[in-house]
């Protein structure tokens, strides 16, 4: 919405140390973790201590409870506007916090009030199986479900190589975003190799590291740090 600052919400650190690093795109736009703007947010407007249910996990329905208990105080209601939210891999976030935040956008809208979220998420790329919320709920929560004008599909893939993506759509879910159409571009025949031990395993990484002159080389580990 023209005049409103964006925020840039992504599902974890990792992820926003990602997207900051990006050169030249939006350099100007706040890009942060849920936690660390609710936080932020809730302190800007003067609401107090962030409502948390532990260390990470904040309490969106005494988030919803505290705001709708504004009342008709305008200047308040001002004051909890966000803005623009573009929340980045949406289907990792939970169902309460949409419930909540769409919830909130018609309260104040009542009010007079605009506030807008645009959500990016895709059903196949869940990380967590319990703690997630689908395309479908999402934009449900939100209130914009059978506003054709409001949900947009992208159908193709086009991150990824046909043979790559014919491997990928083993692991699909499916659901609202469904399973992606191939891309035609071609690449190299994804494989899976299985190591008795992890020094045969660091031994190949360096092997492939090495015979894979100018390409990138991603390994995934366990761990909540690094």
């Amino acid at each position: 919405m023209l005049g409103q600052d964006p925020k840039v919400i992504m599902f974890n650190r990792v992820l926003r140390r990602y997207a900051s690093a990006w050169s030249g795109v939006a350099g100007d736009i706040e890009v942060t973790t849920m936690l660390s703007w609710a936080r932020s947010w809730w302190w800007a407007a003067k609401m107090g201590r962030l409502p948390l249910i532990d260390k990470w996990t904040i309490d969106w329905n005494a988030v919803l409870d505290n705001i709708v208990e504004l009342g008709d105080d305008c200047e308040k209601l001002k004051m909890v506007s966000w803005g623009h939210l573009i929340i980045d891999e949406g289907q990792d976030f939970s169902e309460e916090m949409y419930y909540s935040l769409g919830k909130i956008m018609r309260f104040l809208k009542n009010k007079g009030i605009a506030t807008q979220i645009t959500v990016f998420a895709d059903d196949n790329q869940r990380l967590q199986v319990d703690n997630n919320c689908t395309v479908h709920n999402i934009a449900k929560n939100l209130g914009i479900h059978q506003d054709d004008s409001r949900v947009f599909y992208l159908s193709k893939n086009y991150r990824n190589t046909l043979e790559v993506a014919k491997f990928a759509q083993f692991f699909q879910v499916g659901k609202t975003s469904g399973a992606a159409r191939l891309p035609e571009r071609g690449g190299e025949i994804p494989s899976i190799v299985f190591f008795n031990d992890d020094k045969v395993l660091s031994d190949f990484i360096v092997r492939k590291s090495r015979i894979s002159v100018g390409k990138q080389v991603g390994v995934i580990v366990n761990g909540s740090t690094g």
